[in-house]
């Protein structure tokens, strides 16, 4: 009679990520809330506009503020959709709505931790 050789243990499936948004780093919080905020107020209030001319640069005129802060709004507006269908796609319907919000806020930042489960 041969010996039999052992049956090597089957190898378990890696559990699926836990159904929760993953937070970015605060330094992604802060300069990304504080950037957009004060685009927004340089590109929307002339008075506050005013006083960054006089004092900071007059190098950006405050059409080209607008138009970066349109296109600034647009970008997160459509990563924060994408992650939202991303994150049901994934699985992930309870934090569904945190990825989808939290991208809306964040953009890049988020998104990356949301495709970094999708790979």
């Amino acid at each position: 009679m041969q010996p039999t050789m052992p049956t090597p243990p089957a190898v378990a499936a890696p559990p699926p990520p836990a159904d929760h948004v993953e937070r970015p780093h605060v330094f992604w919080w802060s300069s990304i809330l504080f950037g957009m905020s004060l685009l927004a107020v340089l590109a929307l209030s002339d008075g506050a506009y005013a006083l960054w001319e006089s004092r900071v640069t007059t190098w950006l005129p405050q059409s080209l503020l607008r138009l970066i802060l349109v296109a600034a709004v647009a970008a997160h507006i459509g990563e924060g959709l994408y992650a939202y269908r991303l994150a049901g796609r994934l699985g992930l319907q309870r934090s569904q709505l945190g990825w989808g919000m939290q991208t809306l806020v964040l953009g890049f930042p988020s998104l990356r931790l949301l495709l970094r489960r999708a790979s």
